[in-house]
């Protein structure tokens, strides 16, 4: 069973990579493979200046990571995205992503099963500054399926903390909204090896 972390922050001391952190630990300790990456640490760049090779069947003209690190999300069994908020929305490196893993929709690959069944959420940002509108871009992805991912939202002023210190984490009720989420995931995890047993 793989599990594969993302983090959209630069910040490898912040709050979304402290959070993805926490989670991985509670998956490693389950005896889970698990795999944190930072997205800031690749070479990824957003579509434009082609004349779209990949809806037809050919190889994207784009020469970055989004390829490998594509193959480690099909690869991977459940994906979690640790997601921080600007201005109201989304970080940019999750709409390369997003924008890039369409032509994904053209390959031979299923879109629904291989990815978007796949990927769960962090989000952290304050509600006064947008951070819930940030939540339904990225949920918006699943409206009109059958399914929809685990997804958490923090906010620090909720907890009289300031986003910027990166410590949400050491807050015993953040904690345990964690680790409430934490179990849902691994309830996740054990219906997917659950299938894939049943599969054999």
């Amino acid at each position: 069973m793989k599990i594969l972390g993302l983090v959209f922050s630069a910040r490898n001391d912040g709050n979304s990579f402290r959070m993805l952190d926490y989670c991985m630990k509670k998956f490693k300790g389950n005896s889970y493979e698990i795999e944190t990456i930072n997205i800031h640490d690749l070479n990824i760049n957003p579509c434009g200046n082609c004349n779209i090779e990949c809806c037809k069947g050919l190889v994207c003209p784009i020469q970055d990571d989004i390829p490998r690190l594509l193959t480690k999300c099909f690869e991977a069994d459940l994906l979690l995205f640790s997601l921080p908020t600007y201005c109201g929305h989304l970080p940019s490196t999750y709409f390369m992503l997003s924008e890039r893993s369409q032509a994904l929709i053209s390959k031979e690959f299923d879109y629904e099963k291989e990815y978007l069944r796949k990927l769960n959420f962090i989000f952290i940002g304050n509600i006064t500054s947008g951070a819930d509108m940030s939540t339904h871009e990225a949920l918006y992805t699943f409206a009109g399926l059958n399914f929809s991912p685990e997804s958490v939202l923090f906010s620090s002023r909720d907890y009289d903390m300031k986003p910027i210190n990166g410590d949400l984490i050491e807050n015993g009720l953040v904690q345990q909204k964690l680790n409430a989420y934490v179990g849902r995931l691994l309830k996740k995890a054990s219906d997917i090896i659950e299938v894939k047993n049943q599969a054999l």
